[in-house]
């Protein structure tokens, strides 16, 4: 697979506690055992995959940007995280977000909100808006991960009752070098992710995201079309645009 472009750091990694194996970027899964006897940790591990994309995010940015480190800035220099580390940096998203008010999860409109507040607050030249335009999501794509940002995406929510088995297949490393594309059985839909890189194969262009603490792959062009023929996919997928204030793109 060819680089097209890509975060110029490592990407944040966990150590798992059952097997010790690195994960690519937060999991949902660390929830899974305080999950069954709590409502609000059974939420987390269901529907905090927006807490997770808003956690990788800030602690890739924090490492680069020392008004945005709310922790010492040896917490940020580790190259590898605990996953009780990282429950506790995840409580930190968690809190700014004000919990997971929803059961399918935090809207993206409230995010961008919560997060110009925290920008804001530690007087950082970024600013934050939601996508509206499909066509403006592959280029600003490009040009956040050319200036090393994190780029959350959400994979929109099938609101009507004949697009429910609707959605997107993610697809491994192997499965794109053997021309093997057969892609998860699962189809992906009302779900979170952060792009760190985007790469081409045989004339086609993935997004290369981490979801679930893996490194999985999403075809550009497959996203775009689950955003145009579904009922509001342009506004409920699409990104989240982080710039400077004097604007890295154009109107």
């Amino acid at each position: 697979m060819e680089v097209q472009v890509r975060l110029q750091n490592n990407y944040i990694q966990v150590l798992r506690e059952e097997n010790g194996a690195k994960t690519f970027g937060g999991d949902q899964g660390f929830f899974a055992k305080t999950a069954q006897a709590d409502k609000k940790e059974k939420r987390k591990r269901s529907s905090g995959c927006g807490v997770i994309a808003l956690s990788d995010m800030l602690f890739y940015l924090g490492r680069k940007r020392k008004e945005l480190q709310i922790w010492p800035s040896s917490f940020y220099e580790q190259k590898e995280l605990t996953e009780a580390e990282y429950r506790k940096w995840f409580e930190e998203s968690y809190r700014m977000l004000l919990g997971i008010p929803f059961s399918s999860g935090v809207s993206s409109l409230w995010m961008t909100f919560r997060i110009n507040l925290f920008f804001q607050k530690r007087k950082s030249p970024y600013r934050a808006f939601w996508g509206f335009r499909i066509s403006r999501i592959h280029e600003r794509t490009m040009q956040m991960l050319q200036q090393d940002i994190p780029v959350i995406l959400c994979i929109p929510v099938m609101l009507l009752p004949w697009d429910k088995r609707d959605g997107l297949r993610f697809y491994g490393k192997e499965e794109l070098e053997n021309g093997k594309i057969s892609g998860s059985k699962a189809q992906v839909s009302g779900h979170f992710v952060v792009v760190t890189g985007i790469l081409s194969e045989k004339e086609e262009l993935y997004y290369e995201i981490s979801s679930w603490g893996r490194k999985y792959y999403m075809k550009r062009k497959d996203y775009e079309k689950l955003c145009r023929s579904h009922f509001l996919g342009n506004i409920l997928g699409n990104i989240l645009v982080i710039t400077a204030r004097k604007g890295l793109f154009r109107n």
